[in-house]
């Protein structure tokens, strides 16, 4: 039976001492892949221009395999020229090029030969090994490539694809001499051709040498990607009318001058300062590139990485050597996440999430974005990887799930440490809160072992920070069998320094009980209303006088009362006057005044209405007017008020309707100054966004400086007021003001 060749392989080799090792290696593998078959394959090996001996060493070895077929080029003109000219000795009905440094997967190989041999294959391209997954990919698969591979966010090298011969012959595709030849080729058979098979395997394993010609940045490789940039710029200027998108110019041009400073970063200081000078100069010159750099967009701090350090360069690229450097050395040691995301863990009934932050894009609630769903395959390294992977994507496109997440901020990378948990990894409730999710009414544990992902972590050297935060939500938290183990083991790991438990207190727990009397131990309840008739209406089972005798109880045995916070979530049915006073007399006839309170609101809303708003300043007041000492408004009333849009005049007339002081509200007043004590996003909330904070009312931040009040005494500033600022640290941070001996100075009031 005769054989057909199937596929020619052209492999350009230049200066490398050992490659007929890997070709023949090569050969070896695909024998394999094609053993029992009727087709054939051809190796072209070109040797471009080595050393006579290099060359004439790795021809003697080849020219023993029949199917390799080896040629020299006497002139080095790098790779792409190289495979041009091997494509014209070529046979075969596809046509494979191949680095002489690659290896191959032969799993993966036997998968590419099967799809190749296909006698139904119509397409001009066959990709496989690339960078992302398109397999729930929706709409047009090649134009969403296309804008991938000019913004480097998928594999620009030609072995991740296979082409038909005769497409590449009939559209005389050819590759241009030097470095990055591969960019403009690409983009220009994607242009061109009919189709494409994305094969779901990787068969290609990438290896650079050392010596690869990609693995240092130098100014050939800046006039390649140049090179590569105004080609496609030109290319897509002549074939406007055959091309399936649109190229974006100064995103383009952002994007090959961000890879080229990122590269450059990566050499010695005085590598780097030489590749800088070159690139100045090369774009000064240029007058093409001199003017997509002046007409280019600016990029700011929450652009990709390659972007702002475009932006960067383009306009202090004339500063001095070493203040540019810097400049970029810091860019590059950044890149967008958010907190969560980078040091948190947030285990649910069925998956792992990255937060649980909720935020509105155009009308629509997005949030709770989830990084795997539940599994046996689901452990650490699985979930570490699930977060670099979105935090790639943030950075390279934008992961659809986080843009527009008011979180997401330039940060630095640091440490993997976790600092936070969130354990929600069970489906167990006892009451249906009008407001939370059905996922926790189930009845049942975490579907993967949420029990051994907490033993990995708290085991790994590192793995949590030495001021680790623990946080039991759901559901309710004390129906799981798992309570108990997972508490005790937390509670051994010295790194937990704080564990809160979120329960609704309908049933008095006696390992909650117990658990309590460690300090580090904190209880929230949310109450969310002041009769029987309204409890039962929003929590939906249960009486409210069971929960606020469970609370005194759990507060009996605190050492330290402000360990328990109850909570009061405002929503349109539980705001009225009537309710929230019988609340505050409830707490005052139950003896938990020495609580703290937090004031919260209905995460399913947009924005908060100024009933609300009226509500939770009416609230606050209303419970310090009864004796409490800390009143705090949390993260979600801070991401759905506007306080610097506010209406005061209303507030006060609401106040004024409603016979409620208003000693407790911190309105704007010239003869006040308030030194916020915390530098989170509670702070620049009320810095920014609070009249008081536009008033000039708010004069500073600090966080754990008791000597800048001792300076400011000296500066004649001793009646300075003290507002804490913080959600979940908040209790921390009254203990700090107060260790600092400053406890009188703290506000007893809310800001508006």
């Amino acid at each position: 039976m005769t054989k057909k060749t199937l596929l020619s392989i052209i492999v350009p080799t230049f200066n490398r001492q050992f490659a007929s090792e890997r070709i023949l290696e090569y050969c070896r593998v695909l024998h394999l892949a094609l053993e029992g078959t009727t087709v054939q394959f051809e190796m072209i090996v070109i040797d471009d221009g080595s050393k006579e001996d290099i060359c004439a060493e790795n021809k003697r070895k080849l020219k023993k395999m029949s199917a390799i077929k080896f040629y020299e080029s006497h002139q080095n003109k790098g790779p792409g020229v190289a495979r041009d000219y091997g494509l014209q000795f070529s046979s075969g009905k596809w046509v494979w090029f191949l680095d002489d440094d690659d290896e191959l997967d032969p799993k993966g190989l036997k998968t590419l030969v099967d799809a190749l041999s296909s006698e139904f294959r119509k397409e001009d391209v066959i990709a496989h090994s690339l960078q992302n997954d398109y397999s729930n990919h929706a709409g047009e698969l090649a134009e969403t490539i296309i804008k991938k591979l000019l913004h480097f966010r998928e594999k620009q090298e030609v072995f991740n694809y296979i082409f038909r011969r005769e497409f590449l012959l009939s559209n005389e595709i050819k590759f241009s001499e030097g470095f990055h030849e591969d960019i403009r080729y690409l983009y220009q058979v994607f242009s061109e051709m009919s189709g494409f098979h994305i094969l779901p395997r990787r068969v290609v394993l990438k290896r650079n040498s050392e010596e690869a010609i990609t693995s240092k940045m130098t100014s050939d490789r800046i006039d390649g990607y140049f090179r590569a940039f105004l080609e496609i710029i030109d290319y897509e200027s002549s074939n406007r009318k055959k091309l399936r998108t649109q190229v974006d110019v100064d995103e383009l041009f952002s994007q090959t001058l961000g890879v080229i400073l990122h590269c450059t970063m990566q050499e010695n200081d005085q590598v780097v300062a030489h590749l800088l000078s070159y690139l100045r100069e090369k774009v000064s010159l240029d007058l093409e590139l001199s003017r997509h750099s002046r007409e280019c967009r600016k990029h700011g701090v929450n652009s990709t990485n390659f972007k702002y350090a475009s932006s960067f360069w383009r306009t202090n690229m004339k500063a001095e050597q070493s203040l540019l450097i810097n400049g970029l050395r810091k860019i590059f040691g950044t890149r967008l996440s958010c907190k969560d995301l980078d040091s948190s863990l947030f285990l649910g009934p069925d998956e792992i999430r990255a937060c649980c932050k909720r935020f509105f894009v155009a009308g629509k609630r997005k949030g709770d974005v989830v990084l795997l769903k539940g599994g046996d395959e689901v452990d650490l390294k699985a979930i570490n990887a699930a977060k670099a992977d979105l935090i790639r994507r943030i950075n390279v496109e934008g992961a659809e799930e986080c843009k527009g997440c008011p979180y997401i901020e330039r940060r630095e990378i640091g440490s993997d440490a976790v600092d936070y948990i969130s354990l929600e990894n069970f489906s167990y409730c006892n009451m249906r809160c009008t407001y939370c999710s059905p996922k926790y009414y189930g009845g049942t544990e975490a579907s993967y072992n949420a029990a051994k992902v907490i033993e990995e972590l708290t085991n790994k050297c590192g793995g949590l920070s030495q001021d680790c935060h623990v946080v039991w939500g759901g559901g309710e938290p004390t129906l799981s069998p798992r309570f108990k183990p997972v508490n005790e083991h937390l509670i051994s790991t010295n790194a937990v320094t704080k564990l809160r438990v979120l329960s609704n207190s309908l049933r008095h727990s006696d390992q909650l009980h117990s658990l309590i009397a460690d300090k580090r131990v904190h209880l929230v309840t949310s109450i969310d209303a002041g009769t029987p008739l309204a409890f039962r209406e929003i929590r939906g089972k249960g009486n409210i006088t069971t929960v606020i005798e469970n609370l005194q109880a759990y507060s009996t045995a605190m050492k330290e009362k402000r360990r328990l916070t109850i909570k009061y979530i405002l929503m349109p049915n539980n705001a009225s006057s009537s309710e929230l006073e019988s609340f505050v007399s409830l707490m005052v006839e139950a003896g938990l005044m020495e609580s703290m309170f937090q004031i919260s609101c209905d995460f399913t809303l947009e924005s908060a209405p100024s009933l609300l708003v009226c509500a939770m300043y009416e609230l606050a007041a209303r419970l310090y007017a009864a004796g409490a000492a800390i009143v705090f408004f949390d993260d979600l009333i801070r991401d759905r008020v506007k306080l610097a849009d506010l209406d005061i005049n209303s507030v006060r007339e609401h106040l004024q309707k409603n016979l409620v002081s208003q000693k407790f509200i911190q309105f704007p007043n010239p003869e006040k100054k308030i030194v916020l004590w915390g530098r989170g996003l509670q702070a620049r909330w009320l810095s920014g966004s609070t009249n008081c904070g536009h008033s000039g009312l708010i004069i500073d931040t600090v966080s754990d400086e008791a000597q800048y009040f001792h300076k400011r005494a000296s500066e004649g500033l001793s009646d300075l007021l003290i507002y804490p600022s913080g959600v979940q640290s908040i209790y921390e941070i009254i203990k700090n003001i107060e260790d600092a001996k400053l406890g009188d100075k703290i506000l007893r009031g809310v800001l508006i």
